[in-house]
């Protein structure tokens, strides 16, 4: 060995001068643990004391890109310019210390703009399906995730598959009836009929569950009191702006239930429609009593009924005397007067009942001429003597009623079409008429019992159909 070439060693070549970008040096295989860059386009956040107040997120410009693979950071480095000078890549200035949370939102530290897991959404279980008392039976699924037929044993065919459903124990069985496709599409794609949607549940609807819940709260988890009947009516009129005087008006384009604890709201309800509209629906009605009369369907019942209704005042003694659901519903404005009913005709005595409002839900229809609200009443068969009484008077006068009321009848539900009279009316504008939709209470405690003990039940469907009895009424009317 030549101790001249330990003394002198040969000094290797000089290096050309490098063409690569600080960008490619970043991204360069060679680096395999460098955090991964900006844009090149992108300024670098300022580590001085003032950048802990940045936000944590960018989103301001759309060419920032939290994270690149290696495949789109050699696709930048090569359709970007940049000066072919050689630099060595920025340092990084100190930072100052940061909990780990901040830590986590800092692109220079972590090269990932962190997001917070979002919460998953489910959706709410109603009321009827909630348990209170730890001794009664678990929550009920949905009435949707209550399967009404097998849909396997449906055969698949190029139509559209309806299935008819009735709730009377000796009517006919559900029959599938098949209903040609006209344009030559199919609904069935080769798994069977179509699905209401990804996870094959009908979502529920809103107007409709607030209804539900509102009857279920009300009505099923109250207990029968002895002598009282409960009421559920929905009449049909218009919401009117006390500060107007006009029909309220709402930056809404469909139904909505009106908030009752809005103090800014000042809204009465005024429960009637015109003479013409009237006779309208009166037509509609004696029509679709007609036509309820072919085989397959049920059956409407027609009623008409000629009745007087007279007011009395009650005594201090006899407000004591009634039951505790109807003292604690009482209005603090005025006592509840006892309705005595006579038949016009013959002058029989029908009814005496003392009728307290418990509590009210109004739906403003903007769609329509007219909206609705559903009320809970409570009714109380009076048994007294009533002949020391004072008569009630509305304006000065007796208050009476004289009723002309048609009556129409469908499985649970009811449609009241009235005429009152007063009993010095002179012309036909004294005349007030009137359109109500009852719900049968019993039918609602026992399928929300139902309900709520975990068996099958249709308590959503009655509400529904509830509610669309008062939708075809106020849709029909058009004048």
């Amino acid at each position: 060995m030549n101790i001249n070439s330990l003394m002198n060693p040969e000094e290797p070549p000089p290096r050309k001068a490098s063409t690569v970008s600080p960008a490619q040096q970043l991204q360069s295989p060679q680096q395999p643990h460098s955090a991964p860059p900006l844009h090149p386009k992108v300024p670098r956040l300022s580590t001085s004391s003032t950048s802990s107040h940045a936000p944590s997120h960018i989103h301001e410009s759309p060419s920032i890109i939290p994270t690149i693979s290696p495949f789109r950071a050699s696709y930048d480095s090569a359709v970007t310019s940049s000066p072919s000078v050689s630099s060595p890549p920025p340092k990084r200035m100190s930072q100052p210390s940061r909990s780990p949370a901040k830590r986590a939102h800092s692109v220079e530290d972590a090269g990932v703009i962190a997001h917070k897991p979002k919460r998953i959404k489910r959706e709410p279980t109603p009321n009827w399906a909630q348990v209170a008392d730890p001794s009664r039976p678990p929550p009920v699924p949905l009435w949707q995730n209550i399967p009404r037929y097998n849909a396997s044993s449906v055969p698949r065919t190029n139509s559209v598959q309806t299935v008819q459903m009735t709730e009377r124990a000796d009517g006919p069985k559900p029959t599938i009836q098949q209903m040609p496709i006209t344009n030559g599409g199919s609904l069935s794609h080769g798994a069977g009929p179509r699905e209401p949607s990804i996870n094959n549940v009908i979502p529920h609807e809103e107007l409709t569950r607030q209804i539900a819940d509102f009857c279920f709260k009300e009505v099923v988890l109250r207990e029968d009191y002895p002598g009282v009947a409960v009421e559920v009516e929905a009449k049909v009129g218009q919401i009117i702006d006390k500060n107007t005087n006009d029909r309220i008006r709402l930056p809404v384009l469909t139904e909505t239930v009106l908030s009752q604890s809005d103090p800014n709201l000042r809204i009465v309800f005024k429960s009637s429609v015109t003479l013409a509209q009237h006779k309208f629906l009166n037509d509609t009605l004696n029509d679709a009593t007609k036509k309820s009369m072919m085989p397959s369907r049920h059956k409407i019942a027609y009623k008409h009924r000629h009745e007087c209704d007279t007011f009395y005042d009650l005594s201090q003694a006899a407000l004591l005397r009634l039951p505790a659901p109807l003292r604690q519903s009482m209005n603090a404005r005025h006592n509840p007067t006892l309705r005595v009913t006579t038949n016009q005709k013959t002058g029989e005595l029908l009814a005496k009942i003392v009728k307290v409002r418990r509590c009210d839900l109004n739906v403003y229809s903007p769609d329509t001429l007219y909206d609705y609200r559903i009320s809970i009443n409570y009714e109380y068969a009076f048994e007294e003597d009533y002949s020391t009484f004072e008569p009630s008077s509305e304006g000065g006068k007796p208050k009476v009623r004289n009723k002309d009321r048609l009556s129409y009848s469908h499985q649970e539900y009811q449609i009241d079409l009235t005429q009152v009279t007063p009993p010095d009316s002179t012309s036909v504008e004294d005349k007030q008429h009137e359109l109500e939709v009852e719900l049968s209470t019993t039918a609602l405690r026992e399928q929300g019992n139902l309900a709520r003990s975990g068996q099958p039940s249709y308590y959503e469907d009655l509400v529904r159909g509830f509610v669309d009895n008062v939708r075809t009424l106020t849709r029909a009317v058009k004048m």
